[in-house]
């Protein structure tokens, strides 16, 4: 697969680095191997296992995000060790000790003092956990921005995301039968808890392989300068009107989105009783879409700019969970048209929100920009799925026009999401930046878009280093393939 990027730019690299870039498509596949198997409704139905209400579904969605907050001392604590890839490794490390814990677990805590704290023991856990992912994911996107030429990253995390992508989608869906038949010879949630361990395990496994590989990559020969004025320039996004306008507008359609999200996976699991290896299939289907969507967008995009995409595919957005409420245990299928249509809308949203984000930032301190972007959104994130746990449960004891519980919740997060995309309209994005623009410069910086990065089956994933940004990482798979034809296209029009 690394072998079909085969041009003059590619020939002319030094074994050493050719090397290296092999061995990062294959430490992403398994990297992705350990995310398939400790994310999405894997990590959902073990919550459930254990006894986790809605309120707890809430916190654990919010910790990728809330999460996201360290990363600003992240990035000054790469600023003042100089060295990416040895603060990558350290986390890494970290993260997966963390899970290695989480495997051993259910088996120190199953006849202690301590069982009935079981669940909060995870949550804590958890939240270490994101810590250590979402450090290591910056530094690896920062050893990784310098290590590989700026003319093939492009090209190179295209076949990375397409290794990783292909694989972590068997995963899932062999997860997802796995859990069904364990399920189907459980007698209690205990022992059906058991399955959800044995997936955690072989994901951890897969895990310190791929720390195994990024040890074997070599650390990149730039020499980073220690910013004396970092915390001066912290200060520097807040002070862009137009920017502070655009971290309002997705801090508050992140809220609506995040204050339902978590809870697809409960109501498919609790409610609708569909098996594992049926929700892990809506989860392809909607990752085809969104490779389908892509390619419509990047068309429209490079015509039409970035803010009028985001109108359309917002508002289409909106009215997804809406159509939840028609899902029952009777006839739920309209959850494949569901996931069809969500894979399409938000294939628009991420490639309009990483154009504006890109035209909104200056180059010279965009990388402050980002931090900044993220901890602010990252926060609101986090608070919404919390607050949609305990709305949840107030709905349960509310009816209005014969819809209550979590139904009720849905029909909330499209109506706010549909008030939210009046913000849009305060910011001014009179610049467009061009589809090849984005998928060369994508990957210096794919961390930092944290609302717009989550699919809803993967929605408890914790930030692994290898889990790039999902919708994009998609979509490069077919959009490298058409790059030529593109740009062609492209010139022409100019």
């Amino acid at each position: 697969m690394f072998g079909r990027i085969k041009d003059h730019d590619f020939a002319s690299l030094n074994p050493e680095l050719k090397k290296d870039m092999k061995l990062s498509i294959i430490e992403g596949i398994f990297s992705t191997l350990m995310g398939s198997m400790i994310g999405g409704a894997i990590l959902t139905g073990f919550a459930l296992s254990m006894g986790a209400d809605s309120f707890i579904i809430g916190i654990m969605a919010s910790l990728p995000l809330l999460a996201n907050l360290v990363q600003i001392m992240a990035s000054y604590i790469i600023d003042k060790v100089g060295d990416s890839k040895k603060v990558c490794l350290l986390y890494v490390i970290l993260h997966r000790f963390i899970w290695l814990f989480i495997v051993l677990s259910p088996f120190l805590f199953l006849r202690t003092s301590f069982y009935d704290l079981r669940i909060w023991i995870f949550v804590a856990l958890l939240s270490i956990g994101s810590i250590f992912a979402s450090i290591s994911g910056l530094s690896w996107n920062s050893w990784m921005a310098d290590l590989i030429p700026a003319n093939l990253r492009g090209r190179f995390f295209a076949k990375r995301n397409m290794a990783a992508q292909l694989v972590g989608m068997v995963v899932v869906v062999a997860a997802g039968v796995f859990i069904d038949y364990w399920r189907s010879l459980s007698s209690d949630n205990l022992t059906e808890s058991y399955g959800f361990v044995f997936l955690f395990a072989l994901g951890t496994i897969a895990g310190f392989i791929s720390v195994y590989l990024l040890k074997k990559i070599n650390k990149s020969k730039k020499i980073s300068k220690k910013d004396e004025n970092f915390l001066q320039k912290l200060k520097l996004p807040l002070k862009d009107s137009n920017f502070k306008k655009f971290i309002i507008f997705t801090s508050f359609w992140g809220f609506a989105v995040t204050l339902v999200s978590p809870f697809f996976s409960v109501y498919m699991i609790n409610t609708l009783h569909i098996p594992f290896s049926l929700i892990t299939l809506f989860g392809v289907m909607a990752g085809v879409t969104n490779i389908l969507g892509m390619k419509i967008w990047g068309g429209f995009i490079d015509k039409y700019g970035a803010k009028l995409l985001l109108y359309i595919c917002s508002i289409g957005a909106s009215l997804i969970p809406a159509l939840w409420i028609f899902a029952s245990p009777e006839n739920y299928s309209i959850i494949w048209i569901i996931n069809i249509i969500s894979g399409f809308f938000w294939s628009g949203i991420g490639l309009a929100s990483t154009n504006t984000m890109m035209n909104l930032s200056p180059s010279e301190n965009n990388t402050v920009y980002f931090a900044v972007f993220s901890a602010i959104t990252g926060l609101t994130g986090a608070l919404a799925p919390i607050f949609g746990g305990s709305l949840a449960s107030v709905f349960n004891n509310l009816q209005i026009f014969n819809i209550s519980g979590l139904r009720l919740l849905f029909l909330t997060s499209s109506l706010f999401r549909l008030t939210t995309v009046l913000l849009l309209k305060r910011v001014d994005i009179t610049q467009h930046v061009s589809i090849n623009e984005i998928l060369d410069k994508f990957n210096n910086w794919q961390k930092i878009i944290p609302i717009y990065t989550m699919s809803r089956f993967s929605i408890f994933n914790i930030n692994y280093r290898g889990n790039m940004n999902l919708v994009i990482s998609r979509a490069m798979v077919k959009i490298e393939e058409e790059m030529e034809k593109l740009q062609s296209k492209i010139n022409i029009n100019k």
